[in-house]
């Protein structure tokens, strides 16, 4: 262990200190450790499409709702939710038989 992962430690530091992976080779030189594998290869491909297209379809349209509704005045909020069309809405998904 070097002298600075000793001093670490001694500090309190917890924690696993390692040393650069690297493994030698016969002629006395270094080569980097071989990369570990993923079990999910393409993972954070994947990862980066899904969260765009999250934000694209839902996060955008959803803030630009949230948005518009911090516009509104009190009254035109409360004409806006009281509306007879949206308190038929209310009553169908209330109950579904009285649609």
């Amino acid at each position: 262990m070097s002298p600075a992962a000793e001093v670490a430690l001694a500090e309190g530091l917890h924690g696993t200190v390692r040393e650069p992976s690297v493994a030698a080779t016969a002629a006395g030189r270094t080569r980097p450790a071989p990369r570990r594998r993923n079990v999910l290869p393409g993972f954070g491909l994947a990862l980066g499409f899904t969260l765009v297209y999250l934000s694209l379809i839902v996060l955008i349209p959803l803030s630009a709702a949230f948005i518009k509704t911090a516009q509104m005045t009190w009254p035109a909020f409360v004409d806006a939710v009281s509306s007879p069309r949206v308190l038929a809405w209310r009553r169908c998904r209330a109950s579904p038989r009285r649609c």
